[in-house]
């Protein structure tokens, strides 16, 4: 499907993002899933909130697909 997990909000004076990789597993056939890693590096102290959304990439502002996960918020405290 070309779906896949994009940073909708970020605050880059508190995190960096450091790219991304994906592992499609070994002799799966087209459209099949895989595994997903975001990196993330830190910046600075304080507490910051990052949003995931998953869409395809070349229609990462269109409405959701449907049946697709909820997009996904986590706040991030940052100790010094």
């Amino acid at each position: 499907t070309g779906s896949e997990w994009l940073v909708d909000r970020i605050e880059p004076e508190k995190l960096t993002d450091m790219g991304e990789d994906y592992n499609y597993g070994a002799n799966l056939p087209p459209g099949s899933g895989g595994i997903q890693l975001l990196c993330f590096q830190a910046v600075s102290a304080g507490t910051t909130t990052l949003r995931l959304i998953y869409r395809q990439p070349w229609e990462a502002d269109a409405t959701p697909i449907p049946f697709a996960p909820p997009d996904f918020e986590i706040t991030i405290v940052i100790n010094e």
